[in-house]
C-alpha cells in the first residue's frame, strides 16, 4: 500500500555487482532480495555496499542513483 507499483528485486544468488547494477539502472537506494518463489528474504541498501568494504562501488551507486530525474526513480510503473 505504501510503495511504488513496480518493485525492484534481485534473486537470492545475485552478486554484489549485480545488485549495484540494478540499483544504478533503476535509481533506487534499496532493492529486495527474493527467493525462487518470489518471497522476500532480504533487502540490500546502499549502506550495505559501503559496510562490505566497497566504498568506491558505493560511491558509484550513490552518484548514479542521485542523478536528477523528473520522477522519484527510474522504475517504470
Amino acid at each position: 500500500d505504501c510503495m511504488t507499483a513496480t518493485c525492484v528485486t534481485v534473486p537470492l544468488d545475485a552478486s554484489l555487482d549485480d545488485c549495484c547494477e540494478v540499483m544504478e539502472k533503476n535509481q533506487v537506494r534499496r532493492i529486495l532480495v527474493v527467493d525462487e518463489a518470489g518471497c522476500c528474504c532480504g533487502v540490500i541498501a546502499q549502506a550495505d555496499i559501503a559496510l562490505r568494504g566497497k566504498e568506491k562501488k558505493a560511491g558509484e551507486v550513490v552518484k548514479e542513483v542521485s542523478r536528477p530525474t523528473t520522477t522519484a526513480s527510474a522504475v517504470a510503473s
